[in-house]
């Protein structure tokens, strides 16, 4: 599939402006949308060219991100529309590739989560050889 360079000198800003207006989306989800555009993503992406924009960049912006406090679910959010806004690009032939797409899922793993005691783990495993009780088969 051949791809206009031209498409990949495109600024990120130039694209979005041309890519949410034509979005099939609720109101409060375009608010949300142009509030993280806004004070995020453009922020570090905007002036941007489309095929400049690389794993690496993402990566990075992830890192300072949650560095600087935000939650990591507010981050994953502004990547998401990111890639959505990228994936759209590969749909136009702009670019040829979604970065964000490809990025690794690498670095440290939140080992925080909620674990059973071994009374609990005891206590389930004697529900769950129990006829009748309603997890046990269809109800």
């Amino acid at each position: 599939m051949w791809i206009d360079p031209a498409g990949g000198r495109l600024e990120l800003r130039s694209w979005v402006v041309r890519w949410l207006p034509v979005q099939d989306l609720d109101p409060r989800t375009v608010d949300n949308y142009e509030s993280y555009l806004r004070c995020h993503v453009l922020v570090r992406f905007g002036a941007t060219s489309l095929g400049e924009i690389t794993e690496l960049d993402v990566d990075a912006w992830v890192k300072e991100s949650r560095e600087a406090g935000y939650a990591a679910a507010t981050v994953a959010s502004w990547v998401k529309l990111l890639s959505m806004i990228l994936s759209d690009a590969v749909r136009q032939r702009l670019i040829s590739a979604d970065p964000v797409r490809q990025r690794r899922r690498r670095g440290r793993r939140s080992r925080s989560g909620v674990w059973a005691s071994p009374e609990q783990v005891l206590r389930i495993a004697n529900q769950a050889g129990v006829p009748g009780d309603r997890w046990h088969g269809c109800w």
